[in-house]
């Protein structure tokens, strides 16, 4: 919702909810969206961070994503058959289910079948590694 679709009486308030990036004190970037409550929703980084993440071709781990689904190898229990035409039906993913083991060695390219069906099968939503991440942020944003 836009400032000027704000109903009338309803005072805004700047969440100043800082970025994630350790050591950083900025606030999270305003992403041009408000609360119902009027309040301005911000991303969980600073500009300068969200942006640096960008600048190098997307997250610092893409840099090593393949051109082919490496589950041809059978590594997840089945062949990949998947016709690769674009980047875009490719993801790293992180072996190990953390996402901020970015090592080469912890890195993977599946297509988003294979990528699903890894992450439903080893559960990696729920390993610490995102559980520490989405607390870190709930701190940030206090």
């Amino acid at each position: 919702m836009k400032r000027s679709e704000l109903p009338e009486g309803i005072e805004i308030i700047d969440n100043r909810e800082k970025c994630v990036v350790i050591g950083c004190n900025k606030v999270g970037q305003h992403m041009g969206q408000y609360r119902k409550d009027g309040s301005v929703i911000r991303r969980a980084t600073c500009d300068m961070h969200h942006g640096l993440r960008y600048n190098i071709g997307g997250w610092e781990y893409k840099q090593y994503r393949k051109d082919y689904c490496e589950n041809k190898d059978g590594r997840l229990g089945f062949e990949c058959t998947a016709t690769i035409i674009m980047q875009l039906m490719l993801d790293v993913d992180h072996i190990d289910g953390n996402p901020e083991n970015n090592s080469q060695e912890n890195l993977q390219t599946l297509c988003k079948n294979c990528h699903a069906y890894k992450t439903w099968v080893n559960q990696d939503g729920l390993t610490e590694g995102r559980k520490t991440l989405k607390e870190k942020r709930k701190l940030a944003n206090q």
